[in-house]
């Protein structure tokens, strides 16, 4: 959670099943806002964008230039290559001088470390 009285706004890379099946729970979170979110899909940026109000983006680079967003959680598993991106996004994300965060082991950062990548 964010310091006492500070609120985290964070973005949300992909738009799949395993996004969708948590970003109901962080929305009630206190000290986190979403504030935005990046996905190919134009029918799943507008659902983000009507129930949460947050900014949407095409690609994950321009969700990490977006300068309100603080961090990226991920939890997409890798059906497909989604999951083997995430590696690509946490460097996208500390380039941008954000945080990621990923709720799977060693999930695409086996070669990626540092600051802001947990």
């Amino acid at each position: 959670m964010a310091e006492s009285g500070r609120i985290l706004k964070v973005g949300i890379a992909g738009l799949g099943v395993g996004s969708t099946q948590i970003i109901p729970a962080m929305a009630q979170m206190p000290g986190m806002q979403l504030v935005a979110a990046a996905d190919f899909r134009k029918d799943a940026l507008e659902t983000f964008k009507q129930k949460y109000a947050g900014r949407v983006y095409d690609s994950v680079e321009k969700l990490c230039a977006d300068p309100e967003v603080e961090a990226l959680p991920r939890r997409e598993m890798g059906h497909g290559d989604a999951g083997s991106l995430f590696g690509d996004h946490a460097v996208g994300a500390r380039a941008a001088g954000n945080s990621a965060y990923a709720s799977e082991p060693d999930f695409g950062l086996s070669a990626v470390s540092g600051p802001g990548l947990q």
